[in-house]
């Protein structure tokens, strides 16, 4: 078990501090209570491995219910996720991530497999219940109309050797995608 650095004022809405060492399956107990409480707007997807199944489920059915309603504005500094632009500055679509958190995000993937029972799908290094194959549940007939909406207006852009796929141009990127020769 291992422990997480945890914001008490989440940096995603704007907070610095102060941070709290917190063992894994704590920290993830604290985003869920306040993203299930309406405190917390997001949850941290990479503290989802550390909560029990049924825990896991209520945070994936919240957040399919939010992004059905819901788009991310950010001023340049704070984004935010609401039915209707924020007050100030905002402009549609998330901050980007630094390479740093690209990184982070990868690492925190690293070795771990799509596991379903046929009801839900995880992503663990190991298997979860005897109950799960490697694999995950199969798309629904509405997964094409609901990515090209979460996807809607978002471009590919490569700078040579790195590829994204956002809604705004990064510094040195260029339009598509890059090439395979």
């Amino acid at each position: 078990m291992g422990t997480h650095k945890h914001h008490s004022a989440p940096r995603h809405t704007g907070g610095i501090g102060p941070l709290q060492l917190l063992e894994d399956i704590e920290h993830a107990r604290v985003h869920f209570d306040q993203f299930m409480s309406g405190e917390d707007p997001w949850f941290h997807g990479s503290l989802l491995k550390f909560l029990p199944l049924t825990d896991q489920q209520k945070v994936k059915t919240k957040m399919s219910e939010l992004r059905q309603t819901e788009t991310w504005w950010n001023n340049g500094k704070v984004e935010k996720r609401s039915v209707k632009q924020p007050e100030g500055n905002f402009s549609k679509g998330r901050l980007p991530y630094s390479d740093d958190s690209y990184q982070k995000i990868s690492d925190s993937l690293t070795g771990q497999t799509w596991w379903t029972n046929g009801e839900t799908e995880v992503r663990s290094v190991k298997q979860p219940e005897k109950s799960f194959r490697p694999g995950r549940l199969p798309h629904g007939e509405d997964f094409s109309a609901t990515m090209s909406r979460v996807h809607k207006g978002k471009s590919w852009w490569n700078n040579g050797t790195t590829e994204v796929f956002r809604f705004d141009k990064p510094d040195g990127f260029v339009k598509g995608r890059k090439s395979k020769g």
